[in-house]
């Protein structure tokens, strides 16, 4: 058994872990209805939604925990009944009617070592995966010639074009692709390779994949594809600002074609943006269209997350009770 502040925080552990593990199943159960509303919306503003829905777990396990350790923060608003004070909360200090016990032969025991264990072996794979991904990039650099742009060429025969990196990504071309396009492909190609290496891409990439890790695999697949596809089309957005958007998409189909001549493509993963990684013909459906979506409606979102927050606060009394009482009914 641990008492004291480690019994409250194995309690809150299990809350947070709890509360996010059924909102992710709940997304994931969702996701293809909230995915399907996007469609309305340009690239930037679908971008922001898809990083809402996988932080979405995250935030609502944190405000859980929050809301049930720190009911005081209604009453010092005076938006709640006072509760604390008429059971004799005389210091002043958070009002837990018994002190927190958290029994480990229990289920909520299991629980907490469920989560503790889920959580070491995400962290694992993610770090190996970093290691892999960094060795990998390394040997790439070691084998390839620099330009004076900063690029690198690869002597491949495979016509492939990407950014990877997360601290200081780096654009790598392979010898083929070079010699199969012309020089305004080429320059497509290097300046939307350059807005992936500007906008650090190939980090935010790695950092969806981690937040994503709690959902399932389906669910994990459908929205890093969504990130994927819009990001890319952003991309091609800025490119088509200096370019002929027709053209961009002739660069696309021609990219594209060469890579299908191979069996084995090089794919994008979480620490690598590639120049057709996407979907090609959504990409180019985005550049031809004359209408690029509605923006993110940031004053709707803003107001609706006040509304939400001032309910979180207003119930923050209740659901500390009901937790407290969660907390020592004990099996």
């Amino acid at each position: 058994m641990t008492t004291g502040i480690g019994g409250l925080m194995l309690h809150l552990w299990v809350i947070a872990g709890g509360t996010l593990i059924v909102t992710a199943l709940l997304t994931t159960m969702a996701r293809r209805y909230l995915l399907s509303i996007l469609s309305c919306f340009g690239p930037a503003a679908r971008q922001r939604f898809v990083w809402f829905i996988a932080a979405l777990p995250w935030m609502l396990g944190l405000i859980a925990a929050l809301l049930t350790l720190v009911p005081s923060v209604g009453h010092a608003l005076g938006v709640v009944a006072d509760h604390c004070h008429t059971h004799g909360n005389l210091h002043g200090h958070l009002c837990w009617f018994h002190p927190p016990e958290f029994v480990w032969i229990s289920w909520k025991g299991l629980c907490a070592v469920m989560l503790i264990g889920i959580t070491a072996w995400k962290a694992t794979t993610s770090s190996i995966r970093l290691w892999k991904q960094r060795n990998h990039l390394r040997a790439l650099l070691a084998f390839a010639d620099r330009e004076s742009d900063g690029s690198y060429i690869l002597d491949s025969k495979i016509p492939s074009a990407f950014t990877a990196g997360l601290v200081a990504p780096k654009i790598l071309l392979s010898k083929s692709l070079v010699t199969a396009l012309n020089e305004q492909e080429l320059r497509i190609v290097q300046r939307h390779e350059q807005v992936h290496q500007q906008r650090r891409d190939p980090l935010k990439l790695w950092i969806f994949n981690l937040l994503i890790s709690v959902f399932l695999p389906a669910a994990r697949r459908d929205l890093y594809n969504a990130l994927e596809l819009s990001m890319e089309q952003t991309v091609d957005a800025e490119v088509a600002k200096f370019d002929d958007p027709a053209t961009v998409a002739t660069t696309l189909v021609k990219v594209n074609r060469l890579n299908l001549r191979y069996l084995k493509q090089q794919h994008a993963d979480a620490a690598m943006c590639s120049f057709v990684a996407a979907a090609v013909e959504e990409r180019i459906q985005q550049l031809l269209k004359t209408n690029k979506g509605r923006r993110f409606p940031w004053g709707s979102f803003l107001v609706s997350l006040a509304i939400v927050m001032a309910a979180a606060v207003y119930y923050a009394d209740g659901l500390h009770h009901v937790v407290e009482t969660f907390l020592h009914n004990h099996p």
